[in-house]
């Protein structure tokens, strides 16, 4: 347990996407409360969700202020929303293995990359923070049944 929140685990077809997805829309409050979103690279790396970013970005202050994200991740015919809480790590053996594994997903989806060893060290020198979205909620679905999938399990609406 990391002492921000109870970590939930993926249910069955969040735990596809995230198998199959290497981008997701990440979403954070800003200042002034108002949600942002970008597409970036996660890696899930031993059942947990890894991001780095440029230490002096915006969004980093914003996600240090406020720790609580939205994340969407996209398969064909599939959706997950993951609500959790970002804890930034200082472990620079996690930060490296986030960062060399960043590099090898960046080098995979774009043609005129770096070598990755050489990005994973620009990463490092640069002094990008590394976080890991720990999930408090995942809320999945699947489009070719129409069926949608909560962990924990939402609770029964009055009325239902």
């Amino acid at each position: 347990m990391t002492g921000i929140a109870d970590r939930v685990p993926p249910n069955p077809i969040s735990q596809g996407v995230l198998d199959e997805a290497d981008l997701c829309t990440f979403n954070w409050n800003t200042q002034d409360g108002w949600p942002m979103g970008t597409t970036v690279a996660f890696q899930w790396i031993d059942e947990k969700l890894w991001f780095s970013m440029d230490k002096s970005e915006a969004r980093v202050r914003a996600i240090r202020r406020d720790p609580r994200v939205a994340l969407v991740l996209r398969t064909p015919g599939q959706s997950v929303t993951v609500k959790g809480r970002c804890e930034f790590t200082d472990d620079l053996e996690v930060k490296r293995l986030v960062y060399r594994v960043t590099a090898e997903k960046v080098a995979r989806l774009s043609e005129d990359m770096p070598d990755p060893d050489e990005y994973a060290r620009y990463l490092e020198g640069k002094g990008s923070v590394v976080f890991e979205v720990i999930p408090e909620k995942w809320i999945a679905f699947d489009g070719s049944d129409g069926s949608v999938s909560t962990s924990p399990p939402s609770p029964p609406r009055s009325g239902d």
